[in-house]
């Protein structure tokens, strides 16, 4: 098929890497950069944090709309000045951000912004996260000086075509950071070797034989595709007897927030053209009702017509993919789901959903090229990524 292998490989421990001796940092952080939120954990406490409230904690849990002159569009009551020497094509050198609600919203007028078909490796933003969550986590510890172990995921299209080592030499300096709402000042020293970058998809894997304690000659001959749906792309992976299939990757670019903008159009159309806000209608598709005043409206058949919107959609592309990757889809024994955006619609205080993880609707579309091929649903699928890093750096 054309089809060739490379590394990494899955071994019994998760996810093959080399090993890395663990020197005391203060601060040691798995992170999955997303790009409408941050979920990092702490390999020291084992605490898991999500990036976009973290910004309540740094004042001291005081809400920033309070604050004289707050704004929501320019956060400019908690500067945070960062220079680098020492990393390679430094954007931070002399620049200004600013910390908003989201850890993903900072604002530089001198920093060009991300774009959804730049890859995340060369986005400036990615390195803006990365520096903003470091400093949260050495602030909340009383810390002025660290050198972190850091582990990134990457889509797996920019880690299979080298993009991991530009991020690690990227990356690598020294950092001075000042915070002066809180007369806060850190020195932050990266160093190269203490940088461990996985793909995004293929970590989940160790998570899932970690997690669940699976038989991996269960899986030992059988042809796995991942698919990872976040907030704007979707990423795809394929898995052969336990090993990453070179050249069959792919990121889409759309995730779930196209299921989002369907719902709202669908939505729109049936009641007068009503648009509810992005956050609101991101609420509906995480548990069926949409916020109308002081009551919940069941908005079940949306959903579903956002969910099939979407699995149509990815279906289409995935026929595209699999001619341009020489991959048949009836040699697939298993798909597996990953990201937000394959959870199901769940209502606060249910157990049962009252609508399907998109996943289902996509197996409905492949099981009718592939019969045999079977769906596999992760528990923690949000989560499962970032915990397979957690396992290649050698902390479970």
């Amino acid at each position: 098929t054309g089809i060739s292998y490379i590394s990494p490989e899955l071994t019994k421990g998760g996810i093959k890497t080399m090993s890395k001796e663990l020197i005391p940092a203060g601060i040691e952080v798995a992170m999955d950069i997303g790009s409408s939120e941050v979920r990092y954990v702490d390999l020291i406490t084992n605490e898991k944090s999500t990036g976009g409230n973290e910004y309540l904690d740094i004042v001291d849990g005081r809400d920033l709309s309070r604050y004289e002159g707050y704004t929501r569009d320019i956060e400019d009551n908690l500067e945070l000045f960062v220079t680098q020497t020492g990393g390679q094509d430094s954007d931070f050198e002399n620049e200004v951000r600013y910390l908003q609600g989201s850890l993903l919203h900072q604002v530089s007028a001198t920093v060009r912004k991300p774009n959804s078909l730049t890859g995340k490796v060369r986005q400036t933003s990615t390195y803006r996260n990365i520096i903003t969550t470091l400093t949260i986590m050495a602030y909340k510890k009383g810390l002025t000086k660290i050198q972190p172990v850091v582990g990134i995921l990457i889509p797996p299209s920019e880690f299979f075509s080298g993009e991991g080592e530009y991020l690690k030499s990227r990356l690598a300096g020294t950092y001075k950071v000042r915070v002066p709402r809180l007369d806060y000042a850190l020195e932050i020293e990266i160093l190269q070797d203490k940088i461990t970058v996985q793909p995004e998809g293929f970590a989940a894997f160790g998570y899932f034989f970690t997690e669940t304690e699976r038989d991996m000659d269960e899986f030992a001959n059988a042809r796995i595709l991942s698919i990872d749906i976040g907030a704007s792309t979707t990423d795809i992976t394929v898995v052969d007897s336990l090993r990453a299939v070179n050249h069959a990757f792919e990121t889409f670019r759309f995730g779930g927030n196209k299921m989002v903008t369907k719902f709202s159009e669908l939505y729109s159309r049936e009641n007068r053209g009503n648009k509810p806000d992005f956050k609101t209608c991101e609420r509906a598709i995480a548990t069926g009702l949409l916020k109308r005043g002081a009551i919940d409206v069941d908005v079940q058949r949306y959903v579903e017509g956002a969910k099939e919107d979407y699995a149509r959609t990815l279906f289409t592309n995935l026929g595209e993919y699999f001619t341009s990757k020489e991959i048949l889809p009836e040699s697939l024994d298993m798909v597996m789901f990953l990201g937000g955006g394959s959870l199901p619609t769940v209502a606060p205080g249910e157990i049962l959903p009252k609508v399907p993880s998109v996943g289902e609707y996509i197996m409905k579309e492949i099981n009718q090229v592939s019969e045999h091929t079977k769906g596999l649903f992760i528990d923690n699928a949000r989560w499962a990524n970032v915990e397979g890093l957690v396992i290649a750096m050698g902390r479970d």
